[in-house]
């Protein structure tokens, strides 16, 4: 057809055939020609380029040019030769300074919901520490000498033979005739039992703090069976205790009695105290791994020697001793 009519071939034509057979023409980047964006930085599988030099790169760009801004839009570039070690040594200090702060340990979360408690048993010796009896045990231990036939002590002799219960102070004293002077002491001591005063007060009500708080306490002394309950009774403290643990003749025991009385409570050694006025008081607590509270407030006490075995606490004071008690008891919930 002429002039300006349609040029396009009629249907079914040999162009017309060959134009529906070509193949459409996609972008090259749909053909993976071109590779992605992503793929350039390292992502999705690709081999990422080395971080070294990207990081060399980086800082040398921007550690040798000039800011423009700084020196204005017209002004020739100057470059400043900087060395690489000294480029990759800021770029190692500032990554160790992002790995720590993002390393730091965060503080504890405040547990809101659980009762906090410092102490979890509280363990006693008995004369010295609970009652003033150290006069009356003195007294009557020299008047059984002297039933005996033998010659006196003082007391501070009397004082050093303490550790054993008193059949074994007194088989040390008279090791041929200690079975017939030991009954001369019990009765001594019964007889001299109503002049001791009452129960230091501050201690009294220490005992009553605990019962009221159901902390565990006990009785560790070095007193023998038969003393250990005429004091007991006398002062109206046999239901004070939870356990009561004597003496022996054989030495000191008081160590194992503590470690025996917590593994009965399953408690830890170190949520304990042990209360008592004489240096074999503090050793055995060491021993036994529980806090060694020094009760100083007695007739007779001697704090020299309680410094001496390295007591952890000190108490001239019983109102002292029972205001720290009163702390170290005292069932907190955080807010």
């Amino acid at each position: 057809m002429q002039g300006g009519g349609d040029r396009r071939a009629p249907p079914g034509s040999r162009v017309d055939a060959l134009r529906l057979r070509a193949a459409p023409v996609r972008h090259p980047r749909a053909e993976g020609a071109l590779p992605r964006r992503r793929e350039v930085q390292g992502d999705r599988g690709a081999r990422p380029r080395p971080q070294g030099a990207l990081r060399d790169h980086r800082h040398r760009r921007r550690a040798r040019a000039l800011s423009r801004r700084r020196l204005g839009p017209r002004a020739r570039v100057q470059h400043q030769p900087v060395p690489d070690a000294a480029l990759r040594g800021q770029d190692r200090a500032r990554d160790r300074g992002h790995e720590a702060r993002h390393l730091r340990r965060a503080p504890p979360l405040p547990v809101r919901h659980a009762a906090v408690v410092v102490l979890a048993a509280v363990l006693f010796d008995l004369d010295g520490t609970l009652v003033n009896t150290l006069a009356v045990c003195y007294l009557a231990f020299r008047r059984a000498l002297q039933r005996a036939g033998a010659t006196p002590l003082s007391d501070a002799e009397i004082h050093a033979l303490f550790g054993p219960s008193e059949d074994g102070m007194m088989r040390r004293v008279l090791p041929e005739t200690w079975q017939s002077a030991l009954p001369g002491y019990f009765e001594e001591y019964e007889r001299l039992l109503p002049t001791c005063p009452t129960v230091i007060p501050e201690l009294g009500a220490a005992l009553a703090l605990l019962r009221e708080r159901r902390i565990p306490t006990g009785l560790v002394t070095g007193k023998s069976h038969v003393t250990a309950a005429m004091s007991l009774r006398h002062f109206g403290l046999d239901d004070a205790f939870d356990a009561v643990e004597p003496g022996s003749p054989e030495g000191v025991v008081k160590a194992p009695a503590i470690r025996r009385l917590l593994e009965r409570w399953r408690l830890r050694p170190e949520d304990a105290v042990y209360v008592g006025d004489g240096a074999s008081d503090m050793r055995a607590a060491h021993e036994a791994g529980v806090i060694a509270a020094g009760a100083a407030w007695a007739y007779g006490a001697r704090v020299a020697e309680l410094q001496e075995a390295q007591a952890d606490l000190i108490f001239t004071d019983a109102a002292e001793f029972l205001a720290w008690l009163d702390g170290k008891t005292r069932r907190v919930t955080p807010g």
